[in-house]
């Protein structure tokens, strides 16, 4: 019956087979082999339940057997039962110490589990056996950075990158530990690989961004345009580096940044912020005047951009329009002294000197010390807009 069991396994007609080996067992219970193969038949069936009463019994016949043990591994894994399937594991390893198998889903499962030490040491066996083995490697290199092993986790995440140059995992990875080791130059190089690879450049931007809220405007402004040579329509990092060209004073630049951004997005408000900003350091009042009184409509909550309104009116010597801004400016923030002062300045320039007194002690009673001292146009206060990701 058993040979019968075997000649149709070999056929691949299962039914036949699993019906002979039920019938060698039968005849002979304590068959190791018709136990074996009928559980791996019942395995390769789903049929769980039967697969386990087969591994048991045969467990019970021979304890050390070690397609028992590895079945039952399976099983336990497959009922989400870690802690037998680890156990399972443990023992099919001890008897077959050479099983690539055995050893990666033990650190597999001891992985999940949490349980670096015993995970790290299945990995390392497993290499030792299959040593072109992507998927250990990788997986030992994240063990060893849960655990703080940034330097052995680097050399088998590069190991990984000597068998494939394009591995997502690693190169993301390698990516993320030198950017957290402040290495810009490596992070930026594997991110850039990444980006090339998946078409998709946002680990770019989001180390650009960080660079840019660390004041490092320079190294930002590189890694946006790396972006935008990976995708040239990103408002939000035409935008980021139009900001960056403004902290480094590349005046020229941002503008040309901004302009893209609103050539995209018409009426972007942080776009024409940074815009009117380049043009006031560039001394392009005008221009700077016409970009506020636009924004006056777009963030008419604002404040501070009826403020930035009202100076530059004052400046071209249009002072009732400045007075309606700086009117507009203190009705927003009744304690934006700045805006009183700058009021009574422009009354005063009209004739309206008794409205003038009025504004001025108002500003002075919210910020005494204005009372000293006062220069009627003020540097400008502005949005310099937020480097974050989109």
């Amino acid at each position: 019956m058993f040979g019968l069991g075997v000649a149709y396994q070999l056929g691949d007609q299962t039914d036949d087979a699993v019906r002979y080996y039920i019938s060698a067992l039968e005849q002979n219970g304590d068959s190791a082999e018709a136990l074996t193969n009928l559980a791996g038949l019942h395995t390769k069936n789903s049929a769980f339940a039967d697969a386990e009463k087969c591994f048991r019994k045969l467990v019970a016949i021979e304890e050390d057997n070690p397609r028992a043990h590895e079945g039952l591994a399976y099983i336990s894994y497959r009922q989400e039962n870690l802690d037998a399937a680890r156990e399972h594991y443990r023992r099919f390893t001890a008897l077959e110490g050479d099983s690539f198998e055995g050893w990666y889903n033990l650190g597999l499962l001891s992985q999940k589990q949490g349980d670096f030490d015993e995970s790290r040491k299945a990995y390392k066996r497993a290499v030792e056996i299959k040593a072109d083995s992507i998927e250990a490697h990788l997986n030992l290199a994240a063990c060893c950075q849960e655990q703080g092993d940034i330097d052995d986790a680097q050399k088998l995440y590069e190991r990984v990158l000597s068998f494939d140059s394009d591995s997502l995992p690693a190169l993301y990875s390698l990516a993320v530990m030198h950017e957290r080791n402040q290495n810009w130059e490596q992070a930026v190089g594997y991110y850039d690989k990444v980006a090339e690879a998946t078409s998709s450049p946002e680990p770019l931007f989001r180390l650009g961004a960080t660079l840019h809220k660390n004041g490092q405007f320079q190294q930002a402004a590189m890694l946006y345009e790396r972006c935008l040579k990976h995708r040239q329509d990103w408002p939000q990092v035409s935008l980021n580096l139009g900001i960056a060209h403004l902290h480094m004073k590349d005046y020229e630049a941002a503008v040309k940044s901004f302009e893209k951004v609103l050539n995209q997005t018409a009426d972007e408000p942080e776009a024409l912020l940074g815009l009117a900003s380049a043009r006031v350091a560039q001394e392009d009042f005008d221009a700077a005047r016409e970009i506020y009184v636009k924004l006056t409509n777009i963030k008419s909550d604002s404040a501070e951009v009826a403020y930035n309104a009202g100076l530059l009116e004052q400046k071209a010597g249009r002072h009732e329009e400045a007075a309606t801004y700086y009117r507009k400016a203190a009705e927003l923030d009744p304690q934006l002294a700045e805006a009183h002062l700058n009021l009574a300045v422009a009354l005063q320039a009209l004739g309206k000197a008794d409205d003038a007194v009025g504004s001025f002690e108002q500003a002075i009673r919210i910020k005494p010390s204005l009372a000293k001292g006062y220069c009627a146009l003020k540097p400008m206060r502005r949005n310099s807009g937020q480097a974050t990701p989109a």
